[in-house]
């Protein structure tokens, strides 16, 4: 196979590496250090990881593997304190941050090929259904009553399922906000397997009355629509989370899944018993996640109200930490954005006091670092928090947030788009992520098709006009400019450029540059 990145070609079939047509002299073991690097670029790699794949797991000190990381760096034209190919994660390990390209000529750019764009992405995945590594599909529970507490509930339950499985490393899990089990006949699970690219469906309902609880589950191999396990649950109110234990357990089992030890401990680990702080808590992170100040401020208290009832539950503090973050970065969303701020990082703190390895706290830390300007540390977090995310898409895409801020718009397009693939009904902050990476690129065309999308999914996420504004001014478009900030004022009176531009900024100078002159251009008030 031969990997192309900006001037090199790197051959693992003739074991050799090449800059500009010319072969490097490189010893056997760099060269595996190398080839391990870019076929898993854009990711944590732990030593351990690089001990027993390049050293074949034998012991080996510290200074031997950075005394290789050095050779390689040369060989690159890299060091120590530029590292441009090969990120040092503080006490965790590395990351290649460039993107190579398998075939065809180099992409000096780094950023990922267009290929299809919006949600015609199925060609990028990487064909799950008839992959060695188990992948689910988790559809909405039903509440086939029409009562609105059996709908919550099982929403609450869908959540905390895909919550609870996206932590086991060997197994991909989507999110789908559809529920088949009303009707689940009229359904061709070959199809929506083969359309959410996935070998394995679960799906159920859930009904409710003042005592009990009533769970119907289902899982269905997509392959060939075989009913493989099925299971009824009945139980009382207050043992919602004994019967969670046993079906994610249920679940796993039936997917034989291999569990690591790591694995098990995320499994049991229990965020509350407190059945009302769980409910608050899922209800609360909805509200959260839409990025509407309304729905933000009501999220922000049913959170603040969980954690009246459990101060010790960590997703509601993670939650509550992202709730003050938006209300931060908004002018006129809270009484003090600085205040707002204060609270964030306390939120933050208090979670992953709790559970320390949190990829979505870590992802928010790197938010808070980005704020503070110290980009390095913020893109050390980012990249913890990927390795730990899993099947996490809402943590992907926030640390791809982080990405873009440290001025990686090749990774931060890579993880966005994973985390599209993993919920394929997806907010409008993911293709307008994606569409700010593309401006970073000066790369127009891609930019507003991707704003384009994130506007026909949320009309009313006013930060889809702010990057059409600017994209617009760059390219030229002045009267499309000047219409996007009259959008963006009709949704957001009070939107203040500059105080988003404080919370958001960039790493390089020059990108903060071109946003601030764009800006001007269009007539974005500060």
């Amino acid at each position: 196979m031969r990997y192309t990145f900006d001037q090199f070609v790197l051959d693992t079939e003739r074991f050799e590496i090449s800059e500009n047509g010319n072969p490097l002299r490189a010893e056997p073991q760099v060269m595996e250090l190398l080839t391990y690097f870019v076929r898993n670029s854009g990711r944590l790699v732990t030593r351990d990881e690089l001990v027993e794949a390049v050293w074949r797991g034998r012991l080996v000190s510290d200074s031997a593997i950075s005394g290789r990381i050095k050779v390689a760096r040369k060989l690159l034209g890299d060091s120590g304190r530029r590292q441009k190919y090969i990120r040092t994660i503080h006490k965790k390990g590395f990351a290649f941050t460039a993107l190579p390209q398998t075939g065809g000529a180099a992409n000096l750019r780094g950023e990922i090929p267009r290929g299809s764009t919006g949600r015609d992405i199925a060609a990028a995945r990487p064909g799950w259904r008839h992959d060695p590594l188990p992948s689910i599909a988790v559809l909405r529970f039903a509440g086939p009553g029409g009562d609105p507490d059996d709908s919550c509930f099982a929403e609450g339950l869908t959540e905390e399922l895909i919550t609870t499985l996206s932590k086991i490393s060997k197994l991909v899990v989507i999110a789908h906000p559809e529920s088949m089990a009303r009707d689940p006949a009229s359904v061709d699970v070959q199809r929506l397997g083969s359309k959410l690219d996935v070998r394995h469906l679960l799906y159920g309902s859930v009904r409710k009355d003042a005592q009990r609880l009533r769970i119907s589950v289902r899982l269905v191999d997509s392959l060939d629509g075989r009913h493989l396990w099925a299971q009824r649950y009945d139980c009382l109110n207050r043992d919602l989370f004994d019967l969670q234990d046993q079906l994610t357990r249920e679940v796993v089992s039936a997917l034989q899944v291999e569990l690591t030890e790591g694995d098990q401990a995320l499994l049991l680990s229990r965020g509350t018993e407190d059945v009302e702080a769980w409910k608050l808590t899922f209800q609360g992170q909805a509200g959260v996640l839409a990025h509407h100040q309304d729905k933000v401020r009501r999220g922000r208290e049913q959170l603040q109200a969980a954690l009246e009832r459990d101060e010790n539950y960590a997703l509601a503090w993670s939650a509550l930490a992202l709730a003050h973050w938006k209300e931060a970065m908004n002018e006129g969303w809270s009484e003090s954005r600085e205040q707002s701020f204060a609270l964030l990082v306390e939120a933050n703190d208090r979670a992953l006091a709790l559970e320390p390895d949190n990829a979505a706290s870590l992802a928010m830390r790197g938010l808070i670092l980005v704020s503070r300007r110290r980009f390095d540390e913020a893109f050390d977090d980012a990249m913890r928090a990927l390795h730990s995310a899993n099947s996490a898409a809402d943590t992907i895409a926030l640390a791809g947030i982080v990405l873009r801020a440290c001025c990686e718009p090749g990774l931060s397009i890579l993880h966005t788009r994973k985390a599209m693939q993993l919920c394929p009904v997806y907010p409008a902050w993911y293709p307008y992520g994606i569409a700010v990476c593309y401006w970073m690129l000066e790369d127009f065309e891609p930019a507003l098709e991707y704003a384009a999308e994130a506007v026909a999914i949320d009309p009313q996420f006013s930060l889809n006009y702010y990057l059409l504004a600017v994209a617009h001014a760059e390219a030229g478009n002045a009267r499309e400019a000047r219409g996007a900030v009259e959008s963006l004022l009709a949704i957001d009176p009070k939107f203040s450029s500059r105080a988003y531009n404080a919370s958001m900024p960039f790493r390089d100078p020059a990108i903060e540059a071109r946003r601030e002159t764009a800006l001007r251009r269009a007539g974005m008030p500060e």
